[in-house]
């Protein structure tokens, strides 16, 4: 008895145990979905936090804390600690095949040494010497030191699903996601067909309508519609043909042609009798049935048909000419300003005129006026003039467009043009000892006064967007009391274009209240022994069209004058070198040293990076004396004369002085 009544206990025991087990998955943490969303959202939370060596985040990072971070709390994956881990740990792709989310690594010259994410357009979110920001990787300091790409983890995509579209007119489906590819069939003006969003290539999504299918490029607007088109025409209506129309035996694209209307011919077009779409025409006793809107097949009135014939126009500025008469085709060639073309008038398709200039033809929509002239252009211009460059422009070795690049122009830069040193059109181009030829006129691509362009200070941090549109991303972040140069000539919807460094990007905010007219450091007095926090670029003078005067290494000290100004610009001088800098202190300056005197132990040879294996940075005697400026995964960085180096921080190799 005693025997079953301890088994009866057990028993009862385990039944409640295992009755207040909670087997609900409810509470469990659900790992964030693996979608490049997910990862840029992380990334972004981030911008503008500070730089640390070996920083793992929340608050600073460094470059491989940084994606780490970012994986394991964006997408929950974990990855490597450090860059080379993280490289190692990759499967490497090429450029080409570089997808949003995929890392993207750089070696200064002995090892992988800086990771970003990959965020498309050849942009990066990383965190870098002045924290976390958007790079470009066309720049020309990173496109040095780029390796390559490395791909994590496969990241799903969001699927956006299939849709049922109206064509808003008629659009020429392709066979494939390929420009060059042929037409697959022409999807009617008001006609629905299943549009796959998660179907692509080459970003044409797959179209389907009954039994046809192919791809399209457009975006839903405005080529579609998402409701039915009503066709508001009533009655009958004569109208005439733009081009030779085929009218078919049926309202459906698989009847056979009934007959061709010729270009320029009328029809009596019956709005209120139609089929799937297509409305009934008539000519005489012949008759069928066409799907296209009056616009672009049809003249409302009859036709001027005179020919017109060809002529030899010349371009009043730089004109695309397309590869079809459609808007959404790709550009065929660029036809330069001043440049003559054969334009014939009598060859045309949906209103676009055939054009020819030598080898390359396409088609152009524009009147003859305001976008060509009879006459070649002549310059009106005599003498020497200075001006100043719109937009970057390259200027050639001679004048002629096959010609190498001389030097390159930058924005807002003055050159000394001489309008009377000409070479093919092209007239003579100097910037100091730098000269070429260059083909534009003044206009669209110089200013003759120096343009309405300010340098500006961030009040706060600024989020410098990528385009003039609110949904765009962040370009970058302008720091507070941070100069950059506005123009507010050059806008989109209201935002103003904004450059500071090499990066730029657009700003909507007015003046006031988010930008300082005078540099705040004003109150600061005096000289003042500062450190650059990264290789600074020093001007020859107080003016962003000035030269460069030197390049102030990163971690050298500088004595900086704020009694002596010029535009804003403050005099540095650094030895027998000295010039003009822009920047706030912030971030561009450390007013405290951030150099620590170490002496080494023994003979020591730096790595080029933080690891071993890596290649030589230079080497020091046991004694001497060297600038440590931080730590990098457990490894000193130190100046060498303006390079850097890396030694472990072990005591046996340096010791603080």
């Amino acid at each position: 008895m005693k025997k079953i009544s301890k088994i009866f206990v057990l028993l009862l025991v385990f039944v409640i145990s295992f009755a207040n087990i909670n087997w609900s998955t409810e509470n469990a943490n659900a790992a964030p979905a693996k979608t490049y969303e997910n990862l840029y959202n992380e990334a972004k939370k981030h911008l503008g936090k500070s730089y640390t060596w070996g920083g793992n985040g929340p608050n600073t990072f460094d470059c491989s804390g940084y994606t780490k971070y970012v994986f394991q709390n964006g997408i929950g994956v974990s990855i490597p600690r450090t860059s080379g881990g993280q490289y190692s740990a990759s499967t490497k792709i090429s450029r080409s095949q570089a997808k949003q989310g995929d890392l993207v690594f750089f070696d200064y010259g002995s090892g992988i040494a800086h990771v970003g994410i990959y965020i498309g357009n050849n942009q990066m979110i990383n965190a870098q010497d002045n924290g976390v920001m958007i790079d470009n990787l066309n720049n020309s300091f990173w496109s040095r030191y780029i390796v390559g790409f490395g791909r994590m983890t496969n990241l799903e995509e969001p699927s956006k699903g299939k849709e049922t579209l109206y064509a808003k007119n008629d659009l020429y489906i392709l066979k494939s996601g390929n420009w060059n590819s042929g037409t697959a069939f022409t999807l009617a003006k008001g006609s629905a067909a299943v549009i796959d969003f998660d179907r692509t290539q080459n970003g044409f999504v797959h179209v389907k309508s009954g039994t046809q299918e192919g791809w399209y490029s457009g975006a839903m607007d405005p080529y579609w519609s998402e409701t039915k088109i009503v066709n508001d025409k009533k009655g009958k209506k004569w109208l005439y043909a733009k081009n030779d129309l085929y009218i078919l035996k049926s309202g459906s694209w698989s009847s056979g042609s009934s007959f061709t209307l010729k270009k320029y011919y009328a029809a009596l077009v019956d709005f209120d009798r139609t089929q799937n779409g297509f409305v009934h025409v008539q000519v005489g006793d012949q008759e069928g049935w066409y799907s296209g809107a009056i616009d672009p097949y049809w003249y409302e009135e009859k036709p001027n048909t005179e020919s017109k014939g060809k002529m030899t126009l010349y371009a009043k500025n730089d004109l695309y000419i397309l590869k079809y008469g459609d808007w959404n085709s790709q550009s065929a060639f660029t036809l330069k300003a001043n440049t003559p073309a054969v334009v014939d008038f009598d060859r045309t398709q949906n209103g676009f005129v055939h054009v020819k200039s030598g080898t390359q033809e396409g088609w152009y929509s524009g009147a003859m006026d305001s976008y060509w002239s009879e006459t070649k252009l002549a310059n009106e211009e005599k003498g020497k003039k200075w001006l100043y460059a719109k937009n970057d422009l390259f200027i050639l070795k001679s004048g002629n467009w096959t010609s190498d690049s001389s030097f390159t122009l930058k924005k807002y830069y003055a050159a000394l043009v001489d309008f009377d040193r000409t070479q093919n059109g092209f007239v003579h181009v100097q910037v100091g000892d730098q000269e070429g030829w260059y083909s534009g006129a003044i206009d669209p691509y110089w200013y003759e006064e120096k343009p309405n362009v300010r340098t500006l200070y961030a009040k706060n941090d600024l989020y410098i967007l990528k385009s003039g549109d609110w949904n765009s991303q962040v370009a970058f972040t302008l720091k507070a009391n941070t100069p950059a140069v506005v123009d507010f000539e050059r806008t989109q919807n209201g935002f103003v274009y904004v450059k500071s460094g090499n990066q730029e990007g657009w700003y909507s905010g007015a003046i006031d209240p988010y930008w300082l007219t005078e540099n705040p450091n004003v109150n600061l007095k005096g000289k003042k022994t500062l450190y650059a926090k990264s290789d600074l670029y020093i001007l020859k003078s107080g003016n962003w069209d000035s030269g460069l005067s030197f390049t102030l290494k990163a971690y050298y000290a500088a004595i900086v004058d704020f009694d002596r100004t010029q535009n804003g610009f403050v005099h540095v001088q650094a030895g027998n070198q000295e010039g003009w800098y822009s920047g706030a202190i912030d971030p561009y300056w450390y007013t405290v040293s951030p150099n620590a005197a170490y002496i080494c132990m023994k003979d020591v040879i730096f790595r080029d990076a933080p690891q071993w294996g890596t290649g030589q940075a230079g080497s020091r005697k046991q004694g001497e004396q060297v600038n440590v400026v931080g730590k990098e995964n457990g490894w000193l960085k130190v100046s060498l004369s303006g390079d850097i180096g890396y030694l472990p921080d072990d005591g046996q190799h340096l010791q603080k002085k």
